[in-house]
């Protein structure tokens, strides 16, 4: 049986989350913010089992690492994978300026 990886969310990524919770409850309501989060996260933890799953995201290729990215719409989620853990780096609006998209 293959073991979980552990996925490692960057404070980054967790102030994108609370950002994303915050402005939907303020402008649809706390349910549906609430039902986005966990529409997220299940995508998140879908990982755990395959890491590779998200396409590599091209706008981060001149970087070291091999950033990749899931889609939850209009939302990409940016992670790598190092080792036996996978790194959340942001939850990013791809609706903003895609030269906005920065990691660390």
């Amino acid at each position: 049986m293959v073991n979980a990886m552990k996925i490692v969310w960057t404070i980054k990524a967790s102030e994108d989350l609370v950002e994303i919770y915050n402005y939907l409850a303020a402008h649809t309501s706390p349910e549906n913010a609430k039902k986005f989060i966990k529409k997220i996260m299940r995508r998140v933890l879908g990982l755990q089992f395959m890491p590779y799953l998200g396409a590599v995201e091209p706008r981060l290729t001149k970087l070291k690492r091999d950033y990749r990215r899931l889609i939850v719409k209009p939302y990409k989620i940016i992670y790598d994978v190092r080792k036996e853990k996978i790194y959340i780096h942001r939850i990013f609006d791809s609706r903003q300026n895609p030269d906005a998209l920065k990691v660390r």
